[in-house]
């Protein structure tokens, strides 16, 4: 079989998106965030990072009610058992622009229908990223000898082909941002960490890694 990474290789291009908690942060760590820690981590991955079968337009399924879903060996299509639900990429409501349409069968997995309602999605890119600043239940602080989590992500979408996350999350916990300069790198550094697990450095990618002629 054909070498897949003989074809051309680009650098991973990163949509940063940030939700509306980033944006009600007060002005200083407002700006640590989005003009400092997450520019530079995300711009550190790009610079590392070169991806095969870049740039197809993003859209992100529709999660299905108490997640049921039917699936059929001859169509890709996800069709949720009853009705769509908001669907969430971390601390994210995703926009219904980036969502595929919303496809239903009954509860017997039998009168399918799609809705023409799909998103025209992100193009031109190789990831989007939702970024947040929730107090979130995960945010712990270092209290009674527990650590501290001052962010964390994970992957939200895996495309079609090569199987490799096209879309994920990051959460900053508001208290971890703090001005002085050791504190801003100690976050960049923490955020660069966390952000290799969305891009698919995690246990539960593993299994669909594949090898240099794109089998898994």
């Amino acid at each position: 079989s054909s070498d897949v990474c003989s074809s051309d290789l680009r650098p991973m291009r990163i949509k940063v998106l940030y939700h509306e908690s980033v944006e009600e942060l007060d002005a200083s760590r407002r700006r640590i965030v989005k003009e400092k820690v997450v520019p530079d981590a995300v711009n550190h991955w790009q610079n590392v990072f070169k991806v095969v079968n870049g740039g197809k337009r993003i859209r992100l399924n529709r999660k299905c009610e108490n997640n049921q879903y039917f699936l059929s060996s001859d169509d890709p299509t996800q069709y949720c058992r009853n009705r769509c639900v908001t669907t969430k990429c971390g601390e994210w409501d995703v926009p219904e622009e980036h969502l595929e349409a919303c496809s239903t069968c009954d509860k017997d997995g039998r009168n399918c229908k799609t809705d023409k309602n799909r998103g025209k999605g992100l193009s031109d890119v190789d990831f989007v990223l939702y970024v947040s600043a929730q107090a979130a239940d995960q945010c712990t602080e270092n209290v009674a000898g527990q650590a501290e989590t001052v962010a964390y992500a994970a992957h939200c979408q895996q495309e079609d082909e090569l199987d490799r996350p096209v879309a994920g999350h990051t959460n900053i916990c508001p208290n971890s941002i703090k001005k002085p300069a050791r504190d801003i790198l100690s976050l960049t550094s923490t955020l660069k960490h966390e952000l290799l697990h969305a891009l698919g450095f995690s246990s539960s990618l593993f299994a669909f890694y594949r090898d240099k002629s794109g089998r898994p």
